[in-house]
């Protein structure tokens, strides 16, 4: 009877990795989908990871190059074999990496995306006639263009504790979609019929809506980029017999 051979230490090491990457997305996608407040809190560790990826990418690049054309040994004695294999590893290489200068430039992945900006300082006022609009002195934003930020940030308003996604945005105003507070737990969002997402609570088994009351004026605000929520359709809530009420359009919601 034949015996097994044990499977080699490297291998196994192999798939110990590969079950821990699996595992690492497991949980990021959990702790991003249930607990987006959590999440916010160990960014830096993705930080960390990228910064560590960016600081290897270049040696490990240059050396198995080096490593690849010293491995070759001596070329004359290969004849011509030899040189095509230098030209051929030399060309795809070049190839490749103006490949990548032609579409990250055409392409340009990420752009008008940003950390934000913060403004602690800055004192702002809310629109008398439309309190989801902030106005802030003349030239406040750091951008040239602030219209990169609507539909993609977040306006803070940091000493009411208040954020909304930007819909519009100048060199002195910004609107938001509507307010909600920063990091609330058990907070539903139900789609609307003209598709905004919109933040209610359950009271005594009835969803209200989460919209805080915001102060009409304060001082210290940022733009960032927001955190994905958890979000219902209005036909579920509908369906389970769940009616929104005190919602954006209930006269029960605060107005200035």
């Amino acid at each position: 009877m034949a015996h097994r051979q044990p499977e080699p230490e490297a291998r196994r090491s192999s798939n110990r990795l590969l079950y821990w990457i699996i595992g690492a997305i497991v949980v990021g996608v959990l702790v991003g989908g249930f607990l987006p407040s959590w999440g916010t809190k160990t960014y830096f560790l993705g930080e960390l990871f990228l910064n560590a990826l960016k600081m290897i990418v270049v040696p490990l690049v240059l050396f198995s190059m080096i490593v690849g054309i010293t491995s070759l040994g001596d070329v004359r004695r290969l004849g011509p074999i030899g040189g095509r294999t230098i030209l051929y590893y030399m060309l795809t290489t070049g190839l490749s990496v103006l490949l990548g200068l032609i579409l990250v430039n055409l392409i340009r992945p990420g752009a008008g995306l940003g950390h934000g900006e913060e403004h602690p300082d800055v004192a702002y006022r809310l629109d008398p006639n439309d309190f989801r609009r902030v106005i802030v002195p003349e030239g406040t934003w750091s951008r040239t263009r602030p219209e990169n930020y609507v539909g993609k940030y977040v306006l803070i308003l940091t000493d009411q504790n208040v954020q909304g996604v930007i819909t519009a945005i100048d060199s002195s105003s910004a609107t938001v979609r509507f307010w909600e507070r920063r990091g609330a737990e058990e907070v539903i969002y139900i789609v609307s019929e003209d598709g905004q997402r919109l933040p209610f609570r359950r009271v005594n088994g009835e969803l209200v809506s989460a919209e805080p009351q915001v102060r009409p004026e304060g001082r210290g605000l940022a733009i960032d980029v927001p955190v994905a929520e958890r979000g219902a359709r209005q036909g579920a809530a509908d369906d389970r017999g769940d009616a929104p009420r005190g919602g954006p359009w209930s006269d029960s919601q605060q107005r200035f």
